[in-house]
């Protein structure tokens, strides 16, 4: 099946026993049976045991077959395959070091600019997968648990069990063949918006998911700028220093916009990467010219571009 991808490199079972020392070394940070390895080369991978319970084995290969043709700096690369067992084994790249959920729940110093970095890059790999370039493809499960990150904290988006993408955009089968419309591709890709709402309010707050439908991080947050019209009670206290204050604030509303309860009001993936870029930038000129960030950008809008004016000496330029 995946002979027919040229960069996708197939595996015997013996150089699989080779390239991760007879199978002695497994990872922690994956949800899954993931084995250490390392190439001829040096390079570190992961060979990746599918679980075919809830999917079934044509499905998972099938979904493999799609990852093969993805390529993004912040999505998990993957190298290749073995298909000489019942189960087969995928190899990937393996950079990280944790994965995000690892470093919300520790205790190490995490500052706002490695935040607003992991999720600037996350949203670019959100968009690549939502461009044209690839067809539509919805991750279907931006968690923190799924987003491995390396010693330089770029993340990787990971776990693509759950790929969908529009069926008439590929001759390939989609999960059992239960894929046989656009809607239903087209509202996997809504859910990622909402997924990646949750994960922006993971980023700059205290609180974390709770529970399946994170309920409870969402209704704080949504009642602190209903009530207040900020959202600074809830901002992890070790990032809201002097000037970030208002990114965080932006960060925030926009997170809103994700998680909006009806999918056609919530911004899309390409405007929420845009957006976060934007961000970033005024946010890194502000800092170095200590300006004053004047943000336009209200909670219950509809969704638009932050519009935003640089002052000095708290008047308009």
């Amino acid at each position: 099946m995946l002979e027919k991808f040229s960069n996708v490199r197939i595996f015997t079972m013996e150089e699989l026993r080779q390239v991760t020392q007879n199978w002695s070394s497994r990872f922690h940070i994956y949800p899954k049976i993931v084995y250490k390895g390392t190439l001829e080369d040096n390079t570190a991978v992961a060979v990746y045991l599918p679980d075919f319970a809830k999917s079934g084995k044509e499905a998972v290969i099938n979904t493999w077959m799609l990852q093969s043709q993805i390529v993004h700096k912040n999505i998990i690369n993957l190298l290749g395959c073995c298909l000489e067992d019942d189960t087969p084994l995928f190899v990937y790249d393996s950079p990280a070091k944790c994965s995000l959920s690892d470093i919300l729940n520790g205790e190490e110093d995490f500052p706002l600019d490695l935040r607003v970095k992991i999720a600037v890059e996350t949203a670019e790999a959100l968009e690549y997968l939502h461009s044209s370039a690839v067809g539509i493809t919805a991750h279907d499960s931006v968690e923190p648990r799924n987003l491995l990150v390396d010693d330089n904290f770029m993340p990787k988006l990971t776990r693509f069990s759950w790929v969908w993408r529009l069926a008439n955009q590929t001759g390939l089968p989609l999960n059992d063949g239960r894929i046989d419309n656009d809607a239903l591709v087209l509202s996997k890709a809504q859910r990622d918006v909402y997924e990646f709402g949750i994960l922006l309010l993971e980023l700059i707050g205290r609180k974390k998911r709770d529970g399946e439908d994170n309920l409870d991080i969402i209704v704080q947050f949504t009642k602190a700028y209903e009530i207040e019209n900020t959202g600074k009670a809830m901002f992890h206290k070790g990032i809201t220093g002097e000037g970030d204050t208002t990114v965080l604030e932006e960060i925030g509303r926009l997170a809103l916009k994700c998680i909006v309860s009806k999918a056609e009001e919530r911004p899309t993936i390409p405007e929420v990467a845009q957006h976060l870029r934007m961000l970033r930038r005024r946010w890194k000129v502000i800092m170095a010219q200590g300006a004053t960030w004047i943000s336009v950008f209200h909670p219950k809008a509809s969704f638009t571009f932050t519009q935003t004016t640089l002052a000095r000496g708290g008047r308009k330029p």
